[in-house]
């Protein structure tokens, strides 16, 4: 069964003005199907081309080893937008509970902390950890799903700092600049 692009289960506009109709049909209509079509291309002919999404990637290694990254990487961000879509909603929100709001409590004292924190660009906030040990750190793309889960190391920069060594750099330096041993959440 190839993958196929999953109706948005709301309007185009229903997150605005959090988010708003263009960049969700941007989003959904072409980064996600493109997510799609290359997941479906890396997988042609291979034994896991009629495998569900959770198989795949609890099966990468089975793939020859030319196919692996790019089978994880597109069906990965099939499945992370998949899951995205749903976890989205007009009707959504609230506070955390379990162990991420104890992570954020123990961390920020409160909800309205970390918010206060991250809005006010607290530089100190970057070097606060919120469930560093309570949430796993793996590459975007592995979701969870894939076995051998790796641990990455975290930048300790804030995106706004991030954006600034882009801009800074210039694309083709900032690539080279942050491949080495870092990678971008």
């Amino acid at each position: 069964m190839a993958f196929e692009l999953p109706d948005l289960p709301y309007a185009y506009d229903a997150l605005e003005p959090h988010i708003d109709a263009e960049t969700m049909r941007i989003h959904h209509d072409l980064h996600h199907k493109a997510y799609v079509d290359n997941a479906n291309a890396a997988l042609a002919g291979t034994d896991l081309a009629d495998h569900s999404i959770d198989s795949v990637l609890t099966n990468l290694e089975t793939l020859p080893a030319d196919k692996q990254a790019p089978v994880r990487n597109n069906a990965g961000g099939h499945a992370n937008h998949s899951l995205f879509w749903q976890i989205m909603s007009p009707d959504g929100g609230g506070a955390p509970s379990g162990d991420l709001a104890k992570a954020i409590d123990d961390t920020f004292e409160s909800v309205d902390a970390l918010k206060a924190a991250v809005s006010d660009g607290d530089p100190a906030a970057r070097d606060r950890r919120v469930g560093a040990r309570v949430l796993p750190q793996v590459p975007e793309q592995a979701a969870g799903l894939s076995r051998g889960l790796v641990e990455r190391r975290q930048l300790g920069r804030s995106r706004t700092q991030i954006r600034r060594s882009a801009r800074d750099l210039g694309p083709a330096r900032f690539a080279q600049h942050n491949s080495s041993d870092r990678a971008i959440a």
